[in-house]
Parts: structure tokens; sequence; C-alpha cells
């Protein structure tokens, strides 16, 4: 019996141990996004735009050369119930004459377009948003994306 319990201490301190370790892990992982573990922390670009009393936010994620994921999200007036008509992304790098390239968006929710896009080459990339909250009325938002290699 005396065996027994002079070695509960050392077992005590093992599990102790092993329990810290697993703590420390899963705080360091509570800590970071899984699209951050992937891509980097500073390869996604949010912005919020206002226009004619719509708010768009804006994210282009990654921001680095390859396929990349346009999610675009609509407060119109009158609220976020109010459909938008249709949204169109196009995307161009001026200083290098690389002419618009499309976009084509999807919605997948009230108000929430999508859609993925292959950037061809590093700078900074205008993206021109154009919505349609109403029949026969436009909007345009446009934002720069500095694109990394």
């Amino acid at each position: 019996m005396k065996k027994i319990f002079g070695r509960i201490p050392v077992i005590v301190v093992a599990v102790l141990a092993v329990g810290g370790v697993i703590l420390a892990l899963t705080a360091g992982l509570i800590g970071t996004s899984s699209s951050d573990a992937l891509v980097g922390a500073t390869s996604t670009k949010s912005v919020t735009l206002v226009q004619n009393g719509v708010v768009a936010d804006l994210t282009f994620t990654p921001t680095v050369v390859g396929r990349s994921e346009i999610h675009a999200l609509f407060t119109p007036l009158g609220g976020a119930l109010q459909p938008v008509v249709s949204v169109v992304v196009r995307i161009s790098l001026p200083a290098a004459s690389v002419p618009s390239i499309p976009v084509k968006m999807v919605s997948i929710g009230a108000n929430h377009w999508t859609g993925v896009v292959q950037v061809p080459s590093a700078g900074d990339w205008t993206m021109e948003v154009l919505v349609e909250p109403t029949a026969n009325e436009q909007i345009s938002f446009s934002t720069v994306v500095k694109i990394k290699k």
C-alpha cells in the first residue's frame, strides 16, 4: 500500500503536465481562424462603403495572385429585406493596362452575393461593384485591392 501512495504525486504531476499542454494547444487554436492559418492573417480586404443610402460590405479573400473569392452584402434603403435586383463585379489593373475581368456573382442569401475570380498578377487592382437596388437604378462602388504574389 505504501508503494502506491508514494507514486501518486508523480502520476498527478504527469497528468497535470499533459493537461497543461493540451490546454495551451487548445487556447492557441481558438485564437486562430482556419482561413488565417491557410492564407495568412493579412490576406483579406474588407471594406464598407455607402452610396445613395445603400451600404455595401465587400470582402476579397485571399489578396494574393491566384483564385480569390469575393463576397458582397448590401443593405438598401428600406432595410436588408428589400432585395437588390442585380450585382455586377469586375476587377481591373489600370497600371498595367489590364482590361476589366468580369466576376460572375451568385446570390446565396438575402442581399448576399459571392463570386470567384482568378487574379493573374500582383498589383493595385480596382474592384468595381455595380448594384441595381431597384429597377432602372444603378449605384457604383469602387475600392482598390492590393494583390500580393
